[in-house]
């Protein structure tokens, strides 16, 4: 997820980037190996926002290095370099 906390009087949506096993080889997927989860990318292309009831399991952390890595490709996709 890639939000910052809610105020009170804000919809709590979570921003998330899917993973996938099934990579395309573009320049929009970070490749980021992550313990927990199958060999694959983050489709950057694919952020979307999300209810906080929609989220049921939690299968991986990643850590902060990690997470600049995908922050880096969602940056160039929106052209905000």
């Amino acid at each position: 997820m890639l939000n910052v906390p809610f105020l009170d009087n804000e919809r709590a949506l979570y921003a998330i980037i899917p993973h996938t096993t099934a990579p395309r080889g573009t320049r929009f997927e970070a490749s980021v190996t992550v313990q927990g989860l199958d060999a694959g990318v983050f489709d950057v292309q694919g952020l979307r926002s999300i209810p906080a009831s929609v989220l049921v399991s939690h299968r991986a952390t990643l850590t902060p290095d990690q997470i600049v890595q995908i922050e880096s490709v969602v940056k160039q996709w929106l052209g905000l370099r």
